[in-house]
């Protein structure tokens, strides 16, 4: 083209066997934090201050959050991890529709929660971790400890038990109840 010359080189990699041992860790995604995970680890946090700071929609921003979201997803440490639990949003938006203030709508729209999925995906085939999606109901509102599910259990991003009292952040809480569905333990 032009005088010029393109070349695409593509390299293909054995797929390793999924893990037979490892433990079995939730993950909880959001905008507060991308990934919340039962080990305790909140990853991506900063992630929500740049998008406050960013103004206006660009387009070219949103490349940049789908760079953030890659280079914070390399931080997940999957060495002794058999299975990942992560909760199905697909449709968290839907028939929402004047449900949200200005404000929160702009920050759920450079949410990338199918991209990062899939890049989520990508990476634990690559270590040979096998992939849940479970339902995220109730998840945040469930004591992992007692069982106790009500609403009053969560208040923003903090989680208290109504019944026993356990305090947490509400967005680890909610990767705890996802890693104990599978057979996870806390």
């Amino acid at each position: 083209k032009n005088n010029e010359l393109f070349i695409d080189l593509i390299f293909e990699k054995e797929r390793p066997e999924k893990k037979k041992v490892g433990e079995v860790i939730g993950i909880d995604t959001g905008y507060r934090s991308l990934l919340a995970t039962s080990n305790g680890e909140l990853i991506g946090t900063e992630l929500k201050d740049k998008i406050k700071r960013a103004g206006k929609r660009r387009k070219s921003f949103h490349h940049y959050i789908e760079t953030e979201i890659n280079r914070n997803l390399k931080k997940l440490n999957l060495n002794n991890v058999k299975t990942i639990v992560v909760e199905n949003l697909k449709n968290v938006k839907k028939n929402k529709r004047g449900k949200f203030s200005r404000r929160s709508n702009r920050l759920l729209s450079f949410w990338h929660y199918n991209q990062a999925l899939s890049r989520l995906r990508q990476l634990c085939e690559e270590e040979g971790v096998s992939v849940q999606i479970k339902s995220p109901y109730k998840t945040s509102q469930r004591c992992p400890y007692c069982g106790k599910i009500d609403r009053r259990n969560r208040n923003g991003e903090r989680f208290m038990c109504i019944n026993c009292g356990y305090k947490e952040n509400a967005d680890i809480v909610g990767a705890l109840n996802q890693s104990i569905r599978v057979g996870g333990s806390i």
